[in-house]
């Protein structure tokens, strides 16, 4: 999910109510964990369709949460020291920042 933490990704799965155990399916909580994200490792085949649409609503809220904006290089660090993260450059001297 574009600009969206993995960690802000895992604690929206965590707080949606499902079982995440069970989400897990064969995968388990370690195996080949190493390098995939919860939410790659989330077998959809094992969870319930309310499950999947609790999930589903968690996810998409992150997702409208998100706002962006194209502000002056100049006023990058005090729009990083207020709670936005840079995305990327445009041009010379603009930058597109969220939170």
């Amino acid at each position: 999910a574009k600009g969206i933490r993995e960690n802000e990704i895992d604690e929206a799965i965590h707080g949606s109510g499902i079982d995440v155990g069970k989400a897990l399916g064969q995968t388990g909580t370690n195996g080949s964990a190493i390098g995939n994200t919860l939410l790659d490792r989330l077998d959809f085949g094992a969870i319930s369709e309310e499950d999947f649409q609790k999930l589903r609503q968690v996810l998409m809220k992150l997702l409208e949460k998100r706002k962006q904006k194209i502000i002056d290089e100049a006023e990058l660090e005090d729009h990083i020291n207020d709670g936005w993260r840079f995305v990327d450059s445009v041009g010379e001297s603009r930058a597109i920042v969220e939170r």
